[in-house]
């Protein structure tokens, strides 16, 4: 299953809400505020999220800067 949902990923570019939180070892409902606040981009899909892999990625930089800085 898992492996089904990496090359879902990959083909899509697109993460759901849950793998991002997975990623970054926060709640579900963490990363629900880092969209809310605007702070990480995402994209509504019917009742839920998508972030693009991008999106993450800019995230995961501009986060760890202004842990150095």
């Amino acid at each position: 299953m898992e492996k089904d949902s990496a090359a879902a990923r990959a083909a899509s570019g697109l993460m759901t809400v849950r793998e991002v939180a997975e990623e970054l070892r926060v709640s579900r409902a963490a990363a629900y505020r880092l969209i809310a606040g605007g702070h990480l981009g995402a994209i509504r899909v019917g009742h839920s999220y998508r972030i693009p892999e991008s999106e993450f990625a800019a995230y995961k930089k501009r986060a760890a800067t202004t842990e150095e800085g």
